[in-house]
């Protein structure tokens, strides 16, 4: 996702996080293609595109066939713990 608008390290090697910070701190040019190339991914997350994508998604939930759900075979009880839906 990040693609040439940053750099990608594993977040649980300290060493390789410090050095991508010193990377982008002592080159200008880096950080400007950096910069630029962020811009130009945000520019594509805009609350338009964001609301066709949802409605894309409802569409396609709401042209699946209904689920049919089995008849419980026991009575829930309301004094176990696990028959709670907030539990």
């Amino acid at each position: 996702m990040v693609g040439e608008a940053g750099l990608l390290v594993d977040p649980r090697d300290v060493n390789a996080l410090a050095s991508a910070i010193a990377r982008v701190a002592n080159d200008r040019e880096l950080r400007r293609q950096l910069s630029l190339s962020g811009r130009a991914r945000a520019s594509v997350f805009t609350w338009e595109e964001t609301a066709h994508q949802t409605v894309a998604v409802y569409d396609a939930l709401f042209s699946l066939p209904p689920r049919t759900w089995p008849e419980p075979t026991v009575e829930p009880s309301l004094t176990r713990k696990e028959d709670l839906y907030y539990a």
